[in-house]
């Protein structure tokens, strides 16, 4: 016996029949040779220090010495996997020996120490997630996962590199980050042989594995491109739709979907494609069993807007078209039909969160952010005025809407102007025969009125970002879809170069504050187009 005192390295089966073990691992070959089953081995124990209790005081440790289990300056941890979703996750204050515990789980073959090591992960991982106890439905499905009964290869390893990487960030520790990349890379092919097995494909711990991995994309991006997490969205949308709308009654599994959905739709407008999510039965079925709640129907105008967003390209973009302008011209009054139709429904939706929120959507007040004012510089003084809201859920939804109306009334405007452009060729025609046939009179179309400053709602985001920074350490992140949309359109007018400094400036913020660190890595400018036409 070597190694542990008292302890001996021999398999359990060998132990009892008082022979010499071969000592592989998980099965021995002395019990594979003799057709017995191996017990398995008996790991030594393994202690963490937990430090949560109050730092001993002189009084304290000379109170120790007349009774040990009165002592302060160490308590035991009680390793309790929860088994109920309404346990609640215990704070470690992060003073668990992390480095060690991580490097452990490589070398742990116990299911029942992995699984402690792994609920001390979780747990301390979680403490740096915003909890939201009065939004339940509005939590992430990461705070399920201390709770849920099963772990595949895939999901564990995912899950640790995600865990990993974010406590090595929070403490400065570049070993234990790099410890991170070893489980994330561990997650790829765990995932990978998960996708070629028809009993794993499509369970839900395949699914949260792949969204794990675009969360290690978003906050590390270890290629230091968006090409991986492009890749993994790629393929998790596929997973999604082989799935079919149907497979999303439990908790875990309909949570993923709304993250899932929140990402792809944004990632269709942004790519100027339509989405699977669009179809009737991907925007009613996946509820079944569940509210739908109002920022979801925000989310359904969106998978239209995205459709409407791929068609416009498609026919403008046409080379066919080009040279055929009396259909070009009846393609484009399609497409703004179809944008004033989404605009009014949007409006409706704007009408029915207003009734739904108790109170106003948002309050605006003087910016608190911590400056003095005589020695504030220009860029700071864009915007004094911030917006308070009842909730970070409605904020999140009023900037979506600000960003998508931007997006739709951007392009309601190009829309026009090339009508314009047309019009003026037409009228420069010499005579009535030359114009072509077919062509209707673009006198009678409808003026844009409401919608012709979309810079308005692109400040109203700005505006709302220092609620978000204050809201959380990682909700700030959730902003970067409609702050990306203010950049893009206040970008338009060249007046307007203040607040684009000031929205570019937020979103640098993002980045080293929260830790997206795939900002850093989009390969152009947050000016550049990409919801926004031009």
């Amino acid at each position: 016996m070597v190694g542990v005192t008292g302890r001996s390295k021999t398999c359990k089966t060998c132990k009892k029949r008082r022979i010499a073990c071969s000592l592989e691992r998980p099965a021995c070959n002395t019990c594979v040779k003799s057709s017995r089953v191996c017990e398995g081995y008996q790991d030594a124990p393994i202690f963490i220090l937990d430090k949560r209790s109050k730092p001993s005081t002189p009084k304290d440790q000379n109170s120790s010495l007349k009774s040990a289990s009165s002592s302060e300056g160490f308590e035991t941890s009680s390793f309790e996997i929860p088994t109920k979703p309404g346990n609640e996750l215990t704070r470690l204050e992060r003073t668990i020996c992390t480095r060690e515990a991580y490097k452990s789980l490589w070398h742990i073959s116990s299911p029942h120490t992995r699984a402690v090591y792994r609920e001390q992960i979780l747990n301390e991982f979680l403490t740096n997630y915003p909890q939201s106890p009065s939004e339940p439905r509005a939590g992430s499905w990461l705070a399920l996962l201390p709770s849920h009964p099963t772990y595949t290869t895939a999901l564990e390893a995912s899950v640790l590199a995600v865990c990993t990487a974010k406590l090595g960030r929070t403490n400065n520790d570049q070993a234990l980050v790099k410890e991170s990349l070893k489980f994330y890379v561990q997650g790829l092919w765990e995932l990978q042989r998960a996708l070629w097995d028809e009993k794993l494909m499509y369970r839900d711990e395949t699914v949260a594995a792949c969204m794990c991995l675009i969360i290690y994309e978003v906050a590390e991006c270890p290629d230091q491109s968006i090409k991986g997490w492009v890749g993994h969205l790629k393929g998790c949308a596929r997973l999604f739709q082989l799935r079919g709308p149907k497979m999303y009654r439990s908790e875990m599994a309909h949570r993923l979907f709304l993250t899932f959905r929140q990402i792809e739709i944004q990632q269709a407008i942004a790519e100027r494609r339509s989405t699977f999510l669009s179809q009737p039965e991907w925007r009613s079925l996946p509820w079944k069993g569940h509210q739908k709640h109002i920022s979801q129907q925000l989310l359904d105008l969106m998978a239209q807007a995205a459709g409407i967003i791929e068609t416009a390209y498609q026919t403008i973009g046409n080379p066919e078209l080009q040279t055929r302008p009396d259909i070009l011209i009846v393609a484009i009054l399609g497409l703004i039909d179809q944008g004033r139709k989404l605009d009014i429904m949007l409006r409706a939706f704007y009408r029915r969160l207003e009734k739904a929120t108790a109170g106003p959507l948002f309050r605006p007040r003087l910016s608190s952010s911590p400056y003095d004012v005589e020695k504030e510089s220009e860029i700071e003084k864009v915007f004094p005025v911030a917006f308070q809201f009842p909730s970070m859920t409605v904020a999140h939804t009023c900037m979506v809407y600000w960003a998508t109306c931007c997006i739709l009334w951007s392009g309601l405007r190009v829309l026009y102007s090339l009508l314009a452009v047309f019009k003026a060729q037409m009228e420069g025609l010499s005579s009535p025969s030359e114009m072509p046939p077919g062509v209707p009179d673009l006198d009678k179309l409808a003026p844009l009125d409401h919608g012709v400053d979309p810079t308005i709602l692109a400040k109203n985001i700005c505006q709302s970002m220092e609620f978000c920074m204050q809201a959380g350490p990682m909700t700030p992140a959730g902003a970067v879809f409609p702050l990306k949309v203010a950049i893009e359109t206040l970008s338009l007018d060249p007046t307007l170069r203040y607040e684009v400094a000031w929205a570019e400036d937020a979103m640098e913020r993002i980045r080293s504050g929260t830790g997206v660190r795939i900002l850093g890595h989009l390969g152009c400018k947050f000016t550049d187009r990409s919801f926004i036409p031009g």
